[in-house]
């Protein structure tokens, strides 16, 4: 335009003509840079690009690349304009020729003022029965969190998290806008951005979660779910962002509430692991969230980010094939590329079929659904009794059905509705389990209740509920007998799944009564019918030395009278892992009794105490009270104090439990009670008085240890007086667990082991900074350890050996002489063999 009127000017145009030529190019660079920038702006997936700022950059003006050219571009066509603005003709023209520059210039400057990212979270991410936390901060920050009274700080790597006792305290840490910490607490409050957050991951009868997929970084959607208060807990299939950088994660988190949030690794997280929330974890992973069960996988190729991999598919298939049997409940899988699909994705056979093998082989394991995504439309199969979704999308770009390269799958109607034809193209797996296909914007909200599942799609746009689904399940939670020697009887223990009466026939009588009471009535014959409530948890206490019985067809043969030769298992720390431990007691019939550290279970609940006794050998059981079995309600552990003497053939144990469960409620303990400890030493002082006979101590928490807890100097002190001055008194060895590591030591000729765990955790030992100056530098201890100032290394140089692997302990007892084998799990190999005489 401003070269038609230079043109016009005839009587100019020779001096004009470089100005009219240059200006036309500047006008054409212009119109090029603003076009690449506004496209950019709204397609990109990342503001810095446009602007030229570094992915950890602040936000702020930083002229370069293409902004930079569309800046002096814009600056030359302002004074290009001004200048002409001298002449006369058709001045209205020249003044919007002025205009537009102007405006052109200050987006330029603006639009990164905009795109500065002021802060965002926290996200709050269950993992490993505590949180990972992560915020950004405008400004470079401590990272530092103020937790039940601790102060939890360190850098961007979780693994570092530390804690000092007072959240007044002043810690050493660098500045920086990233902030991720490990709080490793099932159940907290703490502040921040002047916000009150509550993170809660114990286990509750009614939960309510989301289910979204694919957002890609989409602010109105974000806002609509994310900022939804009403649901316990948000998860993503994945996609949330197109890239992870910072100003896609501030799009998107600075609408978060104080839900918790977990997603499954979409192909587009994989850009920038520094950013992404899902740091530090396995590709594939399992959490138990609020007594659900959920495992998310990963199959993409690494180099594409977009395909699946047959190499990283085989791993996710063989991983979750392991881990589904581990567990008992209510499980979720949750994946970013489908299963099933009818949008362009389609089905990858080799996932498809490995997904619909691990259903049908596992049919009782009550997989109630797969969430999916990455199609950019919705679906819902069902296959046997398990829902399999495609969860529409959140925000990301629809993607067409009707696309040629659909080939014969493509599709022009509003929605497709029942089962579809299945042909010869793979990509149709599945076709024949399907339910439901549309194309909108929509969230998936799960109700779980007692004795259903209720899936609810809602339309993001309209609010409207688009359709429902209700799966009913049965109580699969059932277990025992556990039988629990109890002074001169037994305790019989059982669950069932439906409510039943509690009565049991033992020798010709009929045993009766309610749930955990001691108070057992009995009735010749057993016809009988008597008159108590049905109930789901039954205990009953049998008062008799030896009698047999029989529940769900197993043979229950309690014989508790002394013996000259016997032999028994020690097994701790569990923590519901099916799999350890039904490999420790494989071999119970070689066994007469079995003994349990503690921590059998991680939240005392029906279906951690269904996945370790369902299949539950039915020789006398007794246990220590765990950290852990702080929590239980309607366990084989509730009946007794936790402190307590029992005689197991002519032996006496006696068990003692240290932890402050008087300040902790309705979730585990970890912190010591001075208290408990003069309790338990008092007790165990007045016992060792007056018993006659071979003793052994059996104690969750350690006397000496060479793993992350270390000794505690009270305990282990008074424990060391009372071994010295009782030495006399037949004190055979001591049982301890929590330390999720093997450790022997001998003190006062008795030995005292560490009995490592039988299902959980492996102790970290060799990173230093949990371990301090106790970190281990070998694979493996073995005799007296360097003596330290450091409290928590107490009897070091008692210490015999240690190992960081899965164990368990045999005890073969026989006139006088006492032999312990220590057995690696799952491999059976002796690890060592201790011998002593009493």
């Amino acid at each position: 335009h401003e070269n038609a009127l230079l043109i016009d000017n005839k009587d100019h145009i020779k001096n004009k003509n470089i100005v009219t030529y240059f200006a036309a190019i500047v006008q054409i660079v212009l119109v090029l840079t603003s076009l690449i920038q506004g496209c950019v702006i709204i397609y990109s997936t990342d503001f810095g690009f446009i602007f030229g700022q570094a992915s950890g950059g602040n936000g702020y003006i930083a002229i370069s690349g293409v902004g930079a050219i569309g800046f002096v571009f814009q600056a030359i066509s302002i004074y290009l304009s001004a200048k002409q603005m001298a002449t006369k003709q058709d001045k209205l023209l020249k003044v919007i020729s002025l205009i537009i520059p102007c405006i052109m210039l200050i987006i330029t400057i603006v639009a990164p003022l905009q795109s500065h990212v002021d802060r965002y979270g926290p996200v709050v991410v269950p993992s490993n029965g505590g949180a990972d936390i992560f915020w950004y901060t405008a400004d470079n920050q401590q990272t530092k969190l103020c937790v039940a009274g601790k102060l939890y700080y360190g850098n961007t790597n979780l693994n570092e998290t530390k804690q000092k006792k007072s959240c007044s305290d002043e810690v050493d840490v660098d500045y920086l806008k990233y902030h991720a910490l490990h709080i490793n607490i099932d159940d907290f409050r703490f502040q921040l951005f002047g916000i009150e957050h509550h993170f809660c991951v114990t286990h509750k009868n009614d939960v309510k979660f989301t289910v979204i997929t694919d957002m890609h970084q989409n602010e109105k959607y974000a806002k609509m779910v994310l900022n939804d208060s009403k649901q316990d807990l948000i998860i993503s299939c994945g996609d949330m962002t197109d890239g992870a950088q910072k100003i896609q994660m501030y799009n998107v988190f600075k609408y978060h509430n104080t839900s918790q949030f977990i997603q499954a690794l979409g192909n587009h997280e994989s850009f920038h692991p520094e950013l992404n929330i899902l740091q530090g974890r396995q590709r594939n992973y399992h959490e138990v969230i609020k007594g659900q069960h959920f495992y998310f996988l990963y199959i993409f190729n690494d180099s594409t980010n977009s395909a699946p991999s047959a190499s990283e598919t085989e791993k996710a298939l063989k991983w979750l094939e392991t881990e589904i049997p581990k567990s008992v409940g209510l499980k979720f899988i949750v994946s970013h590329h489908p299963v099933y699909s009818t949008g362009q994705t389609g089905a990858y056979r080799q996932f498809t079929e490995g997904i619909e093998a691990i259903l049908d082989k596992f049919p009782a394991s009550q997989i109630m659904a797969v969430f999916t995504g990455h199609d950019h439309i919705y679906s819902t199969f069902k296959r046997n009794d398990t829902f399999i979704f495609v969860n529409g999308l959140a925000g990301g770009k629809i993607r067409s059905v009707n696309a040629s390269s659909m080939g014969e799958r493509k599709w022009n109607a509003e929605k497709l509705v029942g089962p579809l034809k299945q042909t010869d193209d793979e990509k149709t797996l599945g076709y024949n389990h399907h339910l439901l296909s549309f194309v909108k914007y929509t969230k998936t909200v799960v109700d779980v209740s007692a004795e259903s599942v209720n899936y609810t799609i809602i339309d993001l746009d309209t609010g409207k509920i688009i359709e429902k689904y209700v799966q009913e399940y049965k109580d699969n939670n059932f277990y025992g007998p556990i039988v629990t020697p109890y002074q001169q009887g037994a305790n019989i223990s059982w669950r069932t799944s439906d409510s039943q009466k509690t009565m049991l026939c033992v020798d010709g009588w009929l045993y009766y009564g309610a749930n955990n009471s001691l108070n057992t009535s009995k009735h010749e014959g057993c016809g009988y019918d008597p008159d108590v409530p049905a109930l789901k948890h039954h205990s009953l206490l049998i008062p008799r030395s030896q009698f047999n019985a029989s529940l769900f067809g197993k043979e229950i043969h309690f014989d508790n009278t002394p013996k000259n030769k016997f032999k028994f298992l020690v097994t701790t720390d569990v923590h519901g892992n099916a799999v350890h431990s039904q490999e420790a007691i494989k071999d119970m019939e070689n066994f007469d009794f079995h003994i349990n550290g503690g921590d059998t279970t991680y939240w005392g609940k029906d279906d951690e105490f269904a996945c370790v006794f369902k299949n539950f050998h039915t020789k006398p059981f007794i246990q220590a009270v765990g950290n852990h079995e702080s929590c239980a309600d309607n366990s084989p552990i509730t009946i007794r104090e936790d402190i307590f003497h029992q005689v197991i053939n002519g032996i006496n144990f006696y068990f003692l439990f240290v932890f402050d469960r008087e300040h902790v409620l309705n979730h585990f303990v970890d912190a010591v009670s001075e208290q408990n400890i003069k309790k338990s030493l008092d007790f165990l002082e007045e016992h060792l008085k007056i018993d006659e006979g071979p003793k052994f101590i059996v104690s969750h928490y350690m006397h000496y240890s060479t793993g992350e807890f270390g000794s505690h100097p009270t305990y282990a002190n008074g424990i060391n007086q009372l071994l010295e001055k009782y030495s006399d008194k037949q004190i055979v060895a001591m049982f301890s667990g929590h330390d999720h590591i093997f450790s022997a030591f001998k003190h006062y000729g008795i030995h005292s082991l560490v009995c490592a765990s039988g299902g959980g955790w492996l102790d970290p030992v060799y990173d230093a900074n949990v371990m301090k100056d106790r970190v281990w530098t070998t694979k493996e201890l073995h005799g007296p350890l360097p003596k330290s100032d450091n409290e928590r290394s107490m009897g070091y140089e008692n210490h015999l050996d240690s190992y960081q692997k899965y164990t368990r302990t045999e005890v073969d007892m026989a006139d006088g002489h006492i032999t312990f084998t220590i057995r690696e799990l799952p491999t059976w190999e002796i690890l060592k063999i201790y011998e002593q005489d009493y």
